[in-house]
């Protein structure tokens, strides 16, 4: 039986203080020149933050293979994620003390074009409420969740860090700072579109709306893994949509199971399901809705078996 390939290195001290670093200084091209050199600081005991490193191997592999995990890749690296948060004493996204991360390319020797960091790894809409708390700083934690949605969605998304600068510049409507509802409107502007409060929309098209938005939001709400509902609004947006229905964030989970996908396909029929109960016929409202949920079939299907 071959070897198995090892593809994470852990690296600074564990929960009692003492040195478990598996790498050093002459690995640089297995973990890359940071990785080596975090490494190396550890050995000599300098003060390094706890951390693991994901083999240049690896790396290599999974873009080589269309962005393909390697076999077995994805379990060591959920192993050493475990490792870090016991050596750590925290969760990432825990709702009372979430343990924060910043993600780094390092390449064995020094490049440009490299990926930028991403910091700040495990905030999301719940586990901000762990770090006002431990920081007695709202605008702070605020502020640190905007950059980690900024930094995330350019650096592993590849979306346009203006259109956050822009729809954080909107909201802030003239003021020296932002707060939560800068902040949530903000996000609805750059994941949904701008509200267009002054369009025109018959009491027809509201109550139709209503219905479609309602559809969703129940479902979101009796379906296990994918609600609770963050907002739900009827005001049309810039993309064209009639409304909208936003679920609040779950924890951070590095996969998707075959059941939450199929309660993904039922949510996204919601609105055509409600509109069908309630007036006998569908509008072409529910487009962006049986589109949704085709993508997602198919990917079930062509994806994942």
């Amino acid at each position: 039986m071959a070897e198995a390939i090892k593809r994470v290195y852990k690296f600074g001290h564990d929960a009692q203080g003492n040195n478990v670093t598996e790498g050093n200084k002459d690995m640089k091209f297995v973990v890359g020149g940071k990785g080596a050199n975090l490494a190396e600081m550890a050995n000599i005991g300098l003060p390094v933050p706890p951390g693991f490193t994901i083999t240049c191997q690896t790396c290599m592999e999974y873009a080589n293979a269309d962005n393909t995990w390697p076999e077995g890749a994805l379990d060591e690296i959920a192993e050493y994620r475990i490792d870090l948060e016991e050596r750590m004493g925290k969760r990432i996204g825990d709702d009372d003390d979430p343990l924060l991360v910043s993600v780094r390319s390092g390449a064995p020797m020094s490049m440009p074009g490299m990926m930028d960091t991403v910091l700040n790894l495990g905030l999301n809409d719940r586990s901000i409420n762990g770090l006002i708390k431990q920081t007695g700083n709202p605008r702070f934690a605020w502020d640190s969740y905007r950059r980690f949605i900024q930094m995330f969605s350019n650096v592993v998304m590849g979306i346009d860090g203006d259109k956050f600068e822009k729809a954080i510049t909107a909201a802030k409507e003239n003021r020296a700072f932002i707060n939560y509802d800068d902040v949530k409107k903000a996000l609805i502007r750059v994941g949904i579109g701008t509200e267009k409060k002054s369009r025109s929309i018959s009491d027809k098209e509201k109550r139709i709306t209503a219905f479609h938005e309602a559809g969703h939001a129940i479902l979101f709400h009796v379906l296990p893994d994918v609600g609770p509902v963050y907002t739900v609004s009827i005001i049309p947006t810039g993309n064209g949509a009639a409304g909208y229905t936003m679920p609040l964030p779950g924890e951070d989970e590095m996969f998707a199971t075959r059941g939450q996908m199929l309660q993904q396909i039922i949510v996204s029929l919601g609105g055509r399901v409600a509109e069908e109960q309630v007036f006998s016929d569908v509008t072409t409202g529910a487009s962006r809705d049986i589109k949704q949920a085709t993508d997602l079939a198919r990917s079930l299907v062509v994806k994942y078996g």
